[in-house]
């Protein structure tokens, strides 16, 4: 049966340039079958200027990491809901 990952889980990462490393899941992105972690992924974004920015900047965007390369390390505690008296 395979582990659900979600959000406050542990992951550690088993492939890639990053193999190893461990963080905390901040978003579970079930439509592409990724994941963002927490410290992972950030990358910088070149805006050009424009007439709102007319210098231009840079931007750092999450980008997510593919649920394949992850295995589950530290499942976050669960709430469990009370039964009502």
């Amino acid at each position: 049966m395979p582990a659900t990952i979600r959000k406050g889980d542990t992951v550690e990462l088993i492939s890639g340039a990053h193999k190893g490393t461990t963080g905390e899941v901040e978003k579970v992105l079930t439509s592409k079958n990724a994941i963002l972690i927490k410290g992972l992924g950030v990358r910088h974004r070149h805006v050009k200027p424009s007439t709102l920015n007319p210098r231009g900047l840079h931007k750092d965007i999450h980008t997510p990491v593919s649920l394949h390369k992850v295995k589950l390390v530290k499942a976050a505690a669960q709430t469990t809901k009370k039964e009502k008296k």
